[in-house]
């Protein structure tokens, strides 16, 4: 809110006078509470319905505001900042989908026993939800119980594919199919198929280049293999300019990683662990452990095959790559994720 309009809210309802202006800021920010195109946003303005409604007793502008950060802040992978928001919104109201970004936040920070206790408080409340935020709130719980419980995983998915296309909600529908492309890995072709109509899904919306990158990434990852190798170096390659451009750090870990398994493919065993190692440096910087394990994992293979390929082996090289796969294993069992161990 502008200064100059501050001393306007000193009057003897200010409760009131904050609501108006919370409603009156809110109003220019459509959608407020889901983001599409996260270029666009305007956090700033966001940050200020947040504590206009938090002061104002609107607590459903306070969702609204907080889940619109959140989601911008996931968008490039700022989970640090999920964190955050959700918790400074839950201390002025309890909401479902709160439990749900939050646990999400945690969940990426390798915090899975907390991530847990929000994601069941999230679950045990979603008939206070309507259709649209309970399937965007099962669609973000099932991403993370990918790794934790893939059963549930899975049924959550199928609960809010189907709830998205109830209400129409492409990005959603997407995103759940893009989900389970990635866990077929013994139907290529079905997966294929999905990812597909995933990329269909979101080409016309507003931030239809950031989700048709992803993708486009997840779809190299879900069909790699030596046949496939140097299309999709290519491809990613192209990936790692946007990522770079974007300043897309966690989408970069993974682009990298995959250049690595690429590269190794192609037998550029050199490359391949360098680009494992730029992933890993990033993934640190960050603080994104579940980026760290598998860059530093692909650095290992990466470095096994580049002894392997050395006249007369490389027991440097060798005894590095040994180092760093128990590096990757110790960061695993660190942060819980069964399925990286």
């Amino acid at each position: 809110l502008p200064a100059v309009l501050e001393p306007r809210l000193g009057g003897p309802d200010i409760v009131a006078d904050n609501a108006r202006a919370a409603r009156a800021v809110a109003a220019d920010l459509h959608p407020l509470d889901y983001v599409l195109d996260p270029e666009t946003f305007d956090a700033a303005a966001a940050e200020e319905v947040l504590r206009l409604a938090a002061a104002g007793e609107q607590h459903d502008l306070v969702v609204r505001a907080a889940l619109g950060l959140i989601s911008a802040a996931a968008s490039h992978h700022r989970y640090q900042e999920v964190v955050e928001a959700s918790r400074r919104a839950l201390l002025v109201v309890d909401h479902p989908q709160l439990h749900a970004t939050l646990g999400c936040g945690l969940a990426e920070q390798g915090r899975l026993a907390e991530a847990r206790t929000q994601f069941e408080i999230a679950l045990a409340r979603l008939d206070e939800l309507d259709d649209a935020s309970r399937a965007r709130t099962l669609a973000d719980i099932a991403m993370q119980e990918n790794l934790i419980d893939p059963v549930a995983a899975r049924t959550h998915r199928t609960t809010a594919l189907a709830l998205a296309e109830q209400v129409g909600d492409r990005a959603v529908q997407s995103y759940c199919k893009r989900q389970e492309a990635g866990w077929l890995f013994d139907d290529p072709v079905r997966a294929d198929q999905l990812y597909a109509e995933a990329v269909e899904l979101v080409r016309d919306l507003p931030d239809g280049t950031l989700r048709l990158t992803l993708a486009r990434l997840e779809r190299v990852m879900a069909t790699l293999s030596p046949q496939t190798a140097e299309d999709a170096l290519s491809e990613l390659d192209e990936i790692l300019e946007f990522c770079l451009a974007r300043r897309l750090d966690l989408m970069l870990v993974a682009t990298q990683t995959r250049r690595s398994a690429a590269l190794r493919m192609l037998g550029r065993w050199a490359d391949a662990v360098s680009a494992a190692e730029e992933g890993r440096r990033t993934a640190q910087r960050v603080g994104w452990p579940r980026g760290e394990v598998d860059a530093a994992a692909s650095a290992s293979v990466a470095r096994l095959d580049l002894s392997r390929a050395t006249p007369g082996g490389d027991d440097a090289e060798l005894a590095t790559a040994l180092r760093t796969a128990e590096q990757a294993l110790a960061l695993a069992e660190q942060i819980g994720w069964p399925v990286l161990r």
